[in-house]
């Protein structure tokens, strides 16, 4: 059985994590690279059916890319799934 303080580090971890979600969401949608960039950590890899590159290349290549396809976007972070384990996240949104 957890102790409170194990349940309240989990709920602060999750509440931690919702954040870079919506920042994320909130940087795709204003162009904002320099807070894209942010919600990586430094030596973050972006791996997926385009790219394996740093995070931080591949926030600096997507929006042009999506500037040229899209007048605008608006993302919307509807559910999360977070397994938390220590100092380590599995999220999926």
């Amino acid at each position: 059985m957890k102790t409170l303080e194990e349940k309240v580090q989990w709920l602060v971890d999750q509440r931690e994590i919702e954040h870079v979600l919506t920042t994320y969401a909130r940087a795709i949608d204003r162009q904002d690279l320099e807070l894209l960039q942010s919600c990586y950590h430094p030596d973050a890899i972006n791996h997926n059916a385009a790219t394996n590159t740093s995070a931080r290349e591949f926030a600096a290549q997507i929006l042009p890319q999506m500037r040229e396809l899209f007048s605008k976007t608006m993302h919307h972070v509807t559910h999360s799934n977070m397994e938390v384990r220590g100092d380590k996240a599995a999220v999926e949104s």
